[in-house]
């Protein structure tokens, strides 16, 4: 898909940079997205699909609302699921 653009958000509280990078990026290694905390910093990589995107940006930001949510990695993948489908039936 085309490369989003980058943008700040509010995630808990804290203000956090949203990167959408390529496979292979350094941040990225071996995976589709990362949450930094300690750095606030989120990267997604746009080299999927359109739908796959929006999963990983969806679950990378949960993690970045609460600490705490870094433990529940199934929790928030699923949910990050239904979030997207309901994104894409909503027309985003």
């Amino acid at each position: 898909m085309k490369r989003p653009p980058d943008f700040v958000c509010t995630l808990g509280g804290a203000e956090w940079q949203v990167r959408f990078v390529r496979r292979g990026h350094p941040k990225v290694p071996k995976c589709w997205g990362i949450c930094y905390w300690d750095h606030k910093e989120i990267y997604v990589r746009y080299d999927l699909s359109e739908q796959r995107v929006r999963e990983v940006l969806l679950h990378e930001m949960l993690h970045g609302t609460c600490r705490l949510l870094f433990v529940a990695e199934e929790w928030v993948d699923y949910t990050a699921q239904e979030l997207a489908v309901g994104m894409r039936r909503a027309g985003f």
